[in-house]
C-alpha cells in the first residue's frame, strides 16, 4: 500500500485585527499554524518536533506564500513557488495557544507573528480570516510510520518548516489554523 507522506498541513485562521507597523506598508497578525500529537492529514508531531518546527520558522526567513486569483477574488489552495508569491514573513513565535477545533474538542496551536506586506500587495489585505497551511521541507523529514492507539500516523523524528501558505477557504489539516488579529 502506497502511504504518502503528510508535507501540507492546510490549518488555521487568522482571527485577529491587522496591526500596522509604523507608517510603514506592513501590517502585522498572528497566525495559529499547528497542534501536536495525532493529525487529521496522518501525521504525528512529538514534543522535539514540534520544538524543531518552531526552531525553524522562527529564524527570519520562513515565507507567508499564496496564489490569489483575481478572476475568482479567492485564494488558491497549494500552488508551488512557480504560481505563488510572498505576501510577508513569520516574525516571531508567540507560543501555545488553547483554540477550540471544529470537532469541539480544544487544542493548543503554535502562534507565530507574521508580517504582511499589505500596501505592496492590495490582495495581503484579505488575508486576515483566511486558512492557512503549514508545508514542510521535505529534504528535512525523517520518520517512518506506526500504529498508535489503533491509528495510522506518519510520526516525525525530524522536520522543518518551509513556508505558511495562504489557502483562504479551502479545508484545512487543523481546523483552528488561520490568521487572526492580534
Amino acid at each position: 500500500m502506497k502511504r504518502d507522506i503528510p508535507i501540507y498541513f492546510d490549518n488555521a485562521v487568522i482571527m485577529s485585527s491587522p496591526e500596522r507597523i509604523g507608517s510603514s506598508n506592513m501590517n502585522r497578525l498572528d497566525v495559529g499554524v499547528f497542534t501536536k500529537y495525532g493529525n487529521r492529514n496522518g501525521s504525528y508531531i512529538k514534543d522535539d518536533v514540534a520544538d524543531m518546527l518552531i526552531t525553524s520558522a522562527s529564524m527570519g526567513d520562513t515565507p507567508v506564500v499564496g496564489f490569489f486569483d483575481p478572476e475568482s477574488q479567492g485564494w488558491a489552495s497549494h500552488t508551488g513557488p512557480k504560481l505563488a508569491s510572498a505576501y510577508g514573513y513569520v516574525e516571531s513565535f508567540k507560543g501555545w495557544q488553547p483554540f477550540i477545533d471544529k470537532d469541539g474538542v480544544t487544542r493548543d496551536y503554535a502562534v507565530f507573528s507574521v508580517v504582511l506586506f499589505n500596501k505592496y500587495f492590495d490582495e495581503a489585505n484579505y488575508i486576515k480570516g483566511s486558512n492557512q497551511s503549514m508545508e514542510l521541507d521535505i529534504n528535512s523529514i525523517e520518520g517512518d510510520w506506526a500504529d498508535i492507539d489503533g491509528q495510522e500516523y506518519f510520526v516525525y523524528t525530524k522536520a522543518e518548516i518551509m513556508g505558511l501558505c495562504i489557502i483562504g477557504a479551502h479545508e484545512p489539516c487543523f481546523s483552528v489554523s488561520s490568521f487572526f488579529a492580534k
